[in-house]
């Protein structure tokens, strides 16, 4: 935790500009600027990612009481893949990309065909009941999907 704070108090002071931190005296306003509206928020978006995928590996690895558990395993991975794939082979270049498409994305492609093979991976396994017949159901939509992409 302390790690993080002086990793966040860093990101957010240095820069382009040379060190700079906030509490400093002599300071200009566009220095301030830069240090509140863009360094700051990077500096705690790329802890709270970094901080999520943590904690979403600790679940997966607590799930299938597996250390090397991984995204593959539940074929978010390939459903992300896909997604794109789809996305990219529909809308890449055309006219029609102007629209709310532009929007959604590339990294919305990839959100949604992840929840929908995970959704898939649930169905097939009726649920996490079974951690044997999630892991399953995982790999071969993972194959599955991976083949369709």
């Amino acid at each position: 935790m302390v790690l993080g704070a002086v990793g966040i108090a860093v990101g957010s002071a240095m820069g382009s500009t040379g060190w700079a931190p906030w509490w400093s005296d002599v300071q200009d306003p566009i220095t301030s600027q830069i240090v509140w509206d863009i360094r700051l928020p990077r500096s705690l978006g790329a802890w709270a990612g970094g901080a999520l995928l943590g904690l979403a590996g600790a679940l997966a690895q607590g799930l299938f009481r597996n250390p090397l558990a991984d995204p593959y395993l539940l074929g978010s991975a390939s459903g992300a893949s896909l997604g794109v794939a789809i996305y990219l082979s529909l809308f890449g270049g055309s006219v029609m990309a102007m629209g709310w498409w532009v929007k959604l994305g590339m990294t919305g492609a990839a959100f949604v065909g992840a929840v929908l093979a995970v959704m898939l991976t649930l169905l097939l396994a009726r649920g996490v009941q079974h951690t044997l017949r999630l892991l399953l159901a995982g790999v071969v939509v993972g194959v599955v999907l991976g083949a369709i992409t």
